[in-house]
């Protein structure tokens, strides 16, 4: 049988290559619509610098790192000197104000100022100690209790040793005791002087002239 034209008909590529073309069984050319397929990319190494894989550091948190550090001493601190005038505050209560030693309002309100030389509360407590020994001085003066009254104005010089009224009230206290003291003696002494001696048989005026009008009445 004769070959028919689809027998006889050669391709124009071989089916071995690569065709470019879509054909039909019939040889027609048909452009493809497959999508192109892209070869795949191709990541070219870089050299980089060893220094510049190190994170870089933050400004920000760089700098805000000791004003952190300087915001929590500063807390610490506050903290240490609300407990340090609550137990000072303890000890005004008590009366413990200069003793005993290492336990009382005068040395926990100078702690207070080694912290914080300008803190008013402590000034204050201070000054309300130096208060309370003038009062007691004035009062055990007033009494006459010469040497506690300047044993509290000595305490209180000690807290505060340029106080102008506390050394005045000192000196007055002093010289009220010199008098005192000297007023004593001189009734001491007064005291040991024997009795002038009296003559049994002395008669005062008095009872002489009454003597002489009782004799004349008997004369009479």
């Amino acid at each position: 049988a004769p070959a028919t034209a689809t027998e006889t008909a050669e391709y124009p590529f071989d089916n071995t290559e690569e065709n470019p073309f879509d054909t039909d069984l019939y040889g027609n050319t048909q452009i493809s619509t497959a999508p192109a397929v892209e070869s795949p990319a191709v990541d070219t190494p870089t050299i980089s610098d060893p220094a510049s894989d190190e994170p870089a550091a933050d400004p920000d948190t760089a700098a805000g790192e000791p004003a952190a550090d300087d915001a929590q001493a500063t807390d610490t601190t506050e903290a240490q000197i609300a407990e340090l005038l609550a137990t000072a505050e303890k000890h005004l209560a008590k009366l413990n104000l200069t003793t005993p030693k290492g336990n009382n309002a005068y040395d926990v309100f100078r702690e207070v100022l080694k912290l914080d030389p300008d803190n008013s509360a402590a000034r204050k407590g201070l000054q309300t100690i130096v208060n309370r020994y003038r009062s007691w001085a004035i009062s055990q003066r007033d009494q006459g209790k010469f040497s506690r009254s300047l044993n509290n104005i000595d305490k209180a010089l000690r807290v505060d040793p340029d106080n102008r009224e506390l050394l005045a009230l000192r000196q007055t206290v002093q010289d009220q005791q010199a008098a005192a003291e000297a007023a004593r003696r001189a009734s001491a002494q007064q005291a040991q002087q024997p009795a002038p001696e009296t003559d049994p048989c002395a008669i005062d005026k008095g009872s002489k002239e009454c003597w002489c009008k009782t004799l004349k009445m008997f004369c009479d």
